[in-house]
């Protein structure tokens, strides 16, 4: 099985907070870099679902293990809070724009302050090397709503 060769160009968090849930809006309305909490609840936060938006350039056809990872930058120990999201997609057209949704179940946000959500994509095929290629990283600022 070959292993596709990627590159994003896009990625984007698209999602909306209305009465404590989050609602997907596919269209790209809404795309922020801000998470705004209701004010009534406390910290840690943890979100139903996030959805996340990739625009792949596909260099070569084949299947990506993708991962996720969600570390908050502004906290005193960022390294200790963070989440990680695996997936696989199968890439069939090279040298083509991919458009991929991802959600993202359960986020917990420890914190107000900057994050950063990171797309890794594997590229060992050999099972004992756990080799990852850093595709794209998108800042993300949870705040309170006032």
């Amino acid at each position: 099985m070959n292993r596709a060769k990627l590159s994003v160009t896009n990625l984007l968090t698209v999602y909306q907070i209305r009465s404590r849930q989050t609602v997907p809006q596919f269209d790209l309305f809404g795309v922020d870099l801000r998470i705004l909490i209701p004010a009534e609840r406390e910290f840690p936060v943890m979100l139903p679902q996030v959805d996340v938006f990739a625009r792949f350039f596909a260099a070569t056809a084949g299947r990506a293990r993708l991962r996720f990872r969600l570390q908050w930058r502004s906290g005193v120990h960022p390294r200790q809070a963070e989440s990680a999201y695996q997936f696989a997609r199968q890439f069939d057209l090279p040298r083509a724009y991919q458009d991929e949704w991802f959600r993202l179940h359960h986020p917990c946000f420890p914190g107000e302050g900057w994050y950063h959500l990171t797309l890794w994509q594997r590229v060992s095929k050999n099972w004992k090397e756990r080799s990852w290629k850093r595709l794209a990283t998108t800042p993300l600022y949870v705040e309170k709503r006032t």
